[in-house]
C-alpha cells in the first residue's frame, strides 16, 4: 500500500504544476511548488532504505558535457555560479527521486504508465466538467483559481473557453497529457486495450480536441506519424488519420482565435513581423531568434546550462529593463525546450538529444508479450515531441519520469528479446542501467 500510494502522488506531480508559490509572492530567486516538500521527504526515505544511488547516464551527461560547458562559460562570462547550481541541483533532485520510484516498483514501466493512464483519465475528466460548467455559466466548475494559485483562465475573444483542467494552462494539458492521447489513439487504431480500456481511450483522444491549443494539435499529428510507423492496422490507421486531420483543420478555421495565431506565427517565422502580434507568439518568436542567434556565436557546447536569461539580452529583439513582466515571459527560456537546449548546450545538446532517443528507440511490434514496449517508447516520444516545441523546463510536465520511462522500457526489451533468443547476459543488459 506505501509503495503504491507513494507512486501515485508521484505520477500526479507532472500534473500539478499549477500548485505553486510564485517567486514574487516567496520573496526568493526561484518558484516553490508545492511537491517539493514531499520529494525532499521522499529522498530522504530512499537514501535510508537504498543508500546513495546514482542514475549513472545522468552523471555521465553532467560531468561530460553539462559541468564542463557551464564552467567554461563562466570563466567567458557568459554564465554565473547561482544559474549554474540551481539547474544542476534541480536536475540532480528530480531525475533521482524519479530513478528511486521507479526502483522502488523494480523498475516496472508498464505498472507505472498504467498509474499514469488512470490518473490522465481522472484529469480529463475534470476537463470535460470544466467545459460544460462554462457552457451551463457555473464558475465554480469551470474557473479553478479559487483553489489552484498559479492557474490562468484561458478564452478566445469569441468566448469560447479553453479546456486544461487543474494546469496553469491548455498547452500544458497538452504536454502532460500526450502520452495518454497516444495510448488512447493506438488502442482505438488497432482496436485493443493496452494498459487502458477501449471506453477511456475514446474519451481520452476526444478530450485533447477541446484544449483548443495549437501545441495539442502538433502533438496528435506527431501521435499519427508515430501510429503510421507501425505496419499493422495500417488502412485503420489512415482512415483515423484522415479523420484527426480533417477535424484539427476545421477547428483551426472555423475558431478564429486559433486561426490568427496560425497566421502570426507563420508571419513571424517566415517574414519576422512581429508588430501586432500576441505576446505568447512573439515570445516564441523572440526566444526562437535568441536562441538561434546564441547557437550561431557558440555553437558546439553553448553558453552553459541556466544561462539562457543571462544571454537573452545581447539578442532579444525588444529587450526592456524596466518591464520586468514582459522579460519574464520572453527571457525565462520556458517558451521551447529546444530553443533552450540549443541555446545552452549547443550542438553536443542536440547530439545527445539524437543519440539518447535513438539508442532507446523500441519500434512497433505484433509479436505476443513485444507489443507494450513500443507503445510505453512511442507515448514517451510524443511527450518529447511537444516538450521540445512548446517547454523550456528540464523537469517539469513528466519530462523526467518519461526520460526515465523511455529508457528502462529500452533496457527490458532487450533484455525480453535475448530472454527469447536464449542469449541472455543480464549483467550486460541490466547491470548499467539498474545498479
Amino acid at each position: 500500500m506505501f509503495i503504491r500510494i507513494v507512486t501515485y502522488i508521484s505520477v500526479l506531480i507532472t500534473f500539478s504544476g499549477g500548485f505553486k508559490i510564485v517567486k514574487e509572492q516567496s520573496g526568493l530567486p526561484f518558484d516553490i511548488y508545492y511537491y517539493y516538500g514531499f520529494i525532499a521527504l521522499m529522498m530522504l526515505v530512499f537514501v535510508y532504505k537504498y543508500g546513495v544511488k546514482l542514475y549513472k547516464p545522468l552523471l555521465l551527461v553532467l560531468g561530460i558535457i553539462i559541468i564542463p560547458s557551464a564552467l567554461i562559460n563562466i570563466y567567458q562570462g557568459n554564465n554565473t555560479y547561482g544559474m549554474v547550481i540551481k539547474q544542476i541541483c534541480v536536475i540532480f533532485i528530480v531525475y533521482s527521486f524519479y530513478y528511486y520510484i521507479l526502483k522502488l516498483n523494480n523498475f516496472d514501466c508498464e505498472k507505472i504508465i498504467r498509474i499514469y493512464l488512470n490518473i490522465a483519465f481522472y484529469i480529463s475528466c475534470i476537463g470535460i466538467i470544466q467545459i460544460v460548467s462554462f457552457l451551463i455559466g457555473f464558475k465554480g466548475g469551470y474557473d479553478f483559481s479559487y483553489f489552484i494559485p498559479y492557474w490562468g483562465e484561458a478564452y478566445f475573444d469569441s468566448g469560447l473557453i479553453k479546456m486544461h483542467s487543474i494546469l496553469p494552462e491548455p498547452a500544458h494539458y497538452a504536454i502532460a497529457m500526450m502520452p495518454a492521447f497516444f495510448v488512447g489513439l493506438n488502442n482505438i487504431a488497432k482496436g485493443s486495450h493496452q494498459f487502458i480500456s477501449k471506453n477511456k481511450s475514446y474519451f481520452l483522444v476526444i478530450s485533447m480536441f477541446f484544449t483548443l491549443s495549437l501545441v495539442a494539435y502538433f502533438g496528435m499529428f506527431v501521435s499519427l506519424i508515430l501510429l503510421l510507423a507501425n505496419k499493422r492496422n495500417r488502412v485503420k490507421v489512415l482512415i483515423i488519420t484522415i479523420i484527426v486531420s480533417i477535424s484539427i483543420f476545421y477547428i483551426g478555421n472555423k475558431i478564429p482565435g486559433i486561426k490568427n495565431r496560425v497566421v502570426e506565427t507563420y508571419r513571424s517565422l517566415h517574414f519576422g513581423e512581429t508588430k501586432g502580434i500576441n505576446l505568447s507568439t512573439f515570445a516564441f518568436y523572440n526566444n526562437g531568434y535568441v536562441a538561434i542567434n546564441n547557437f550561431l556565436d557558440h555553437s558546439i557546447l553553448g553558453t552553459g546550462i541556466g544561462s539562457h536569461p543571462v544571454i537573452f539580452d545581447r539578442y532579444s529583439i525588444i529587450y526592456s529593463k524596466n518591464n520586468y513582466a514582459y522579460n519574464e515571459i520572453n527571457m525565462g527560456g520556458d517558451v521551447s525546450l529546444l530553443f533552450r537546449i540549443i541555446s545552452e548546450m549547443g550542438t553536443c545538446g542536440l547530439i545527445l538529444i539524437i543519440v539518447f532517443i535513438g539508442t532507446n528507440y523500441v519500434g512497433n511490434s505484433s509479436r505476443p508479450g513485444m507489443v507494450k514496449y513500443g507503445i510505453i517508447s512511442h507515448a514517451a516520444l510524443s511527450l518529447f515531441a511537444v516538450k521540445l516545441l512548446r517547454s523550456g523546463h528540464y523537469v517539469d510536465l513528466g519530462l523526467p519520469l518519461f526520460v526515465l520511462l523511455y529508457y528502462y522500457n529500452s533496457i527490458k526489451f532487450k533484455y525480453y528479446i535475448c530472454l527469447k533468443k536464449n542469449t541472455i547476459n543480464r549483467d550486460r543488459i541490466l547491470g548499467y542501467g539498474y545498479k
